[in-house]
């Protein structure tokens, strides 16, 4: 099990290959591409680009004070909460925002929460 793992800010695109363990909190700073095969990811903390190409992500929060780019390809989020500021591309289970979403692509299969939130969509 890996208690916290980061992602730092860096100028190139980090892949993450995840094939199977625990992994209790994970964040992005930068561009990162996500392919999860059999890993149980409780916590997913988005800042900066994050592709996620395969797996379930249960859980996915833009912090407040962060922008974000969340690409879901072949992957499935269970809940995504914005509290910063975040372009969503694909289609999600839940949305619950409090800050900026703009939704890019795609749809919101069953609800989307917006206590305080701007929501802008094309």
């Amino acid at each position: 099990m890996i208690g916290s793992l980061t992602i730092a800010d860096t100028d190139q695109e980090a892949s993450l290959h995840l094939s199977a363990g625990h992994v209790k909190q994970l964040q992005t700073h930068s561009s990162v591409q996500i392919i999860n095969e059999n890993t149980v990811i409780d916590s997913l903390y988005a800042g900066g680009r994050l592709t996620l190409e395969k797996g379930d992500f249960p859980s996915v929060c833009v912090p407040t004070g962060t922008q974000a780019e969340v690409i879901l390809d072949e992957g499935r989020i269970g809940r995504i909460e914005i509290n910063g500021n975040a372009k969503l591309h694909g289609e999600y289970d839940t949305v619950t925002a409090r800050g900026s979403i703009y939704l890019q692509e795609g749809a919101s299969r069953s609800s989307i929460r917006l206590p305080a939130a701007e929501m802008l969509s094309q």
